[in-house]
């Protein structure tokens, strides 16, 4: 029973580990993306001293 539980763990610690680490890339990502398209639209909108 309790080698089972650790097995299932570890397993789910691995899977959910890549996954964070892969969503976190992505919303770093998009982040950026975002923060780049938002400075860009206040460039348009606000007049150049």
């Amino acid at each position: 029973m309790l080698l089972n539980r650790s097995r299932s763990s570890i397993f789910v610690e691995m899977t959910f580990g890549n996954f964070w680490e892969y969503n976190i890339k992505c919303v770093k990502h998009s982040l950026k993306v975002i923060a780049y398209e938002i400075n860009s639209k206040c460039k348009k909108l606000s007049p150049e001293k």
